[in-house]
């Protein structure tokens, strides 16, 4: 058996990774989920944040996924996401600003606030940070 799958990240504007790799970290809305080959046809739900490709030994590359949904077989792993961002692409003052402006509006929770995209924001922003 290969002792390596294809990893394929496809946001809507380009693919950001295509690549054989050893396994691959996802965070599912269910949990953690470390896939390698062979690993059991699935498709699953991703929330934001940071999953960890390993393509060689010793060799990682982390990147944050926000949201989406993982198609899993035993010999690929396509990710499907709205955005995905290698720690490089991040500009952590930016991002520092968007979870400082999330958090005072979660606080604050004025009339018409939309909480859930408040909440999404946050998430996104604390997923750069801690990438960065």
């Amino acid at each position: 058996m290969d002792k390596s799958l294809q990893l394929v990240v496809i946001t809507p504007t380009k693919t950001i990774f295509n690549e054989k790799i050893y396994s691959v970290l996802l965070n599912s809305v269910e949990g953690e989920m470390v896939v390698r080959p062979g690993h059991t046809s699935v498709t699953c739900a991703l929330k934001y944040g940071i999953s960890k490709f390993t393509i060689s030994e010793g060799n990682e590359r982390k990147a944050t996924i926000m949201g989406g949904f993982a198609e899993i077989t035993g010999t690929k792993v396509t990710i499907l996401t709205d955005a995905a961002e290698w720690p490089e692409d991040i500009d952590a003052s930016r991002a520092t600003e968007a979870q400082s402006r999330a958090k005072t509006r979660l606080a604050e929770k004025g009339d018409g606030l939309d909480i859930g995209r408040a909440e999404a924001a946050l998430a996104r922003a604390a997923a750069r940070l801690e990438l960065k």
